[in-house]
């Protein structure tokens, strides 16, 4: 009957999936133990702010705090946590 073959085709690709599924794992598994793993790459990271390795933003950073706590703008607490922030940042 139409019905019998129709099931019959579906059974057939379910088990022609399950077939490949399982001769997949089979397959990973014996490769595995006889090359070891495979290791994937590590992915390059690319940073959008790239920290640059010129040292004049930071010279020029420390300069301006040198002069606003010479001109009285900074106490020297607020001199120092500034500082620890350029040169954290780098900029």
């Amino acid at each position: 009957t139409i019905a019998g073959r129709a099931i019959a085709g579906v059974t057939l690709l379910c088990g022609l999936a399950l077939f490949g599924i399982l001769t997949s794992v089979i397959g990973r598994a014996l490769m595995a133990s006889l090359f070891g793993e495979e290791k994937e790459p590590e992915p390059q990271v690319i940073y959008l702010d790239a920290p640059s390795d010129d040292p004049a933003p930071v010279l020029s950073g420390l300069e301006r705090l040198v002069v606003l706590r010479s001109a009285g703008a900074l106490n020297d607490d607020e001199f120092e946590r500034a500082k620890a922030q350029v040169l954290a940042t780098g900029a």
